[in-house]
Order: C-alpha cells, then structure tokens, then sequence
C-alpha cells in the first residue's frame, strides 16, 4: 500500500489516481480488504441510522469531511464504537476496496478527509434513475428508414417534422384475440409512433377474449404499470426471490411490474377485457416466456428442455409444436 502526503490541491492532481487505485508497495504488510466508501456530507435519519434494504450496499466504514465511521463489525472492532448505516445507492456515495492502513491514513488527516470529500463531488458520475438516456433536445422523431443506433433512432430532420409526428390513434383500434392465447397487443413505442424516439415512454393496448391471457414474459428494459379499462383480470408478477404476487384487478384499478420481473395478466371475467399499459421505455422490450424457450430460432436444444423441466422430450416435442416449431 502506498502511503500519500496529501496537503495541498497540486498534492492531490499529482496522486489522484493513486487515491483512487493505490499501488501495492513491498514494505508495507496488506491485511484483510474493507469496502469503504467516500462522501461529503452524512444522510443521518432519526437516530442516526438509515434503514438498509436488500437494494442497498453494506459497507465496513464511511470516510467523510467529519473522520472515519466503522459500519460493519470487523471495522468496528478496528475503531470506534460509533457506527451508522449507509445507503449507497445516493449518488453522493461510491465504493472502493482499500486496506486497513489506508483507512487510517485517509482518516489521519482533517486536509486529506477534505480533499478526499473533494474527489467525490468533482470525479464521480451521478447515477441517472431513467430507463431511458435523458434527451438533449426537444424531441427526436425517429427516422425509422434508418438504422437504430445506440439507444434509438437518428432524429428525422426538423424541416421533415410535421404534427402527426406527435400524435397515434392506434390504440383506438380493437385488436384480433384470435389465437391461442386468446390475445392481443398493439404496442404504442418507438417503431409504431416515431415521435416517442428518446422520450423515454410508451403504451400497449392489451385485448382480451374470454379466458384470454397474456402469457408469462418480461420487459428487460423498462417497468410496466396499468389500468384496467373494462373486465375483470388476474395479474400477478414473480420476484427474484421467487416470491409470487397477484390480484384480481377490475376497471379503473392500476398496478406496477418492476422492471425485468416475469409477469402475466389472465382474464378472469366472462366478458372480454381492456388493459392500457405504460413502460418508462420508447422501446421495452419482451421476452415471452413459451415462445422464448419453446419457438427459438434456432429451437433449443431438446436437451436443454427435457433437463430443465425434468419431463421427457416427447412432451417437448409436443409443447413445441403447439407453436409451430
């Protein structure tokens, strides 16, 4: 571990990379590893913590402008008996894996604390909560004659933009249930309706027939709420800790998928039913589960299936050819 006389800001541009990756020295003897993270200011709650969830990131101590605070029990046995949780999704907040003796170090100093305080705010990126990248511009009506480029369309030129750029009637239109499911979707994102190109939103109208459903699938970029416009439908959706959850949902009634969750919607009623969708997306996405695993091209391997629904390969056989594989 390097050790670094920090006292001055040309001290700090000629070591900052050092602080932010130290390099290993020979003299020095490496301990165990502690996650510590840097910050300028404290976000204390009511008793001095705040409340951890399983999305947030532990962390063994906390180096700010006031000194170090040890957070987990092996730092607290290397320190101070002052501890505090940390939420680390702040995007004030950011993680290194340094040794013991570099905290020390960076905690020695109230000038190095401060400097340190300084590469946070002026080297590290804000975390950005859209699915989609913010736009720089007004709109982008997409030029869909083009190719899709990282994100999206390129813009269609201004002089080329007219009125119905901004406006879609396809969700007016009834959809065709005819089919195995008993269901239907017009999608309202990107390639319908090029005026959504880098706005970070989209619609999908969802028919169904009696008994209809909208088999299981996911949206891997984007959450999904809804209402309910006439009918009766089971929606339920599956976390990754394989906790199942679900609700009967009549008109006017809403709910939300997070995003990539593998979800359905069942049409319980006797008559048929209308759902309006949203996505934080112009182009969510959907890997539908039957179709995924069971109409591929190319089709997975029988072997694959047969393992991982423990059932022989003539009854995948079977299933595939339900969908024309």
């Amino acid at each position: 571990m390097r050790m670094l006389n920090i006292s001055s800001m040309d001290d700090l541009n000629a070591n900052s990379m050092n602080i932010l990756e130290p390099a290993p020295v020979d003299h020095v003897e490496m301990h165990e590893k502690m996650v510590v993270a840097l910050s300028y200011f404290l976000q204390i709650m009511d008793g001095g913590v705040i409340p951890v969830t399983l999305h947030d990131l532990l962390v063994d101590a906390l180096v700010t402008p006031s000194g170090m605070i040890p957070i987990s029990p092996s730092a607290l046995e290397r320190g101070t008996n002052d501890a505090i949780y940390l939420q680390a999704q702040s995007p004030l907040l950011h993680t290194f894996f340094w040794p013991q003796e570099f905290i020390s170090a960076m905690a020695f100093s109230s000038s190095i604390r401060l400097l340190g305080s300084l590469i946070v705010m002026l080297l590290l990126p804000m975390h950005i909560n859209s699915a989609d990248p913010d736009p720089l511009q007004d709109f982008c009506v997409a030029d869909l004659k083009a190719s899709a480029s990282l994100n999206g369309f390129p813009c269609k030129p201004a002089e080329e933009v007219t009125s119905n750029d901004f406006f879609f009637d396809g969700l007016s239109k009834e959809g065709n249930t005819t089919n195995i499911f008993g269901w239907s979707v017009t999608a309202a994102n990107v390639l319908s309706f090029p005026g959504l190109n880098t706005l970070g939103i989209s619609m999908n109208r969802v028919d169904f027939a009696p008994g209809g459903l909208n088999p299981p699938h996911s949206h891997p970029r984007a959450t999904e709420t809804g209402v309910v416009i006439e009918g009766k439908l089971l929606i339920g959706f599956v976390t990754t800790s394989n906790v199942f959850h679900s609700k009967v949902l009549s008109a006017g009634q809403m709910f939300v998928v997070p995003r990539g969750l593998v979800h359905f919607q069942l049409n319980v009623g006797e008559e048929k039913a209308l759902l309006f969708t949203a996505f934080n997306s112009h182009f969510p996405g959907s890997a539908v589960a039957p179709t995924t695993l069971f109409a591929s091209t190319p089709p997975i391997p029988n072997q694959v299936l047969t393992k991982a629904f423990q059932v022989g390969e003539d009854t995948i056989k079977t299933i595939k050819s339900k969908f024309g594989s």
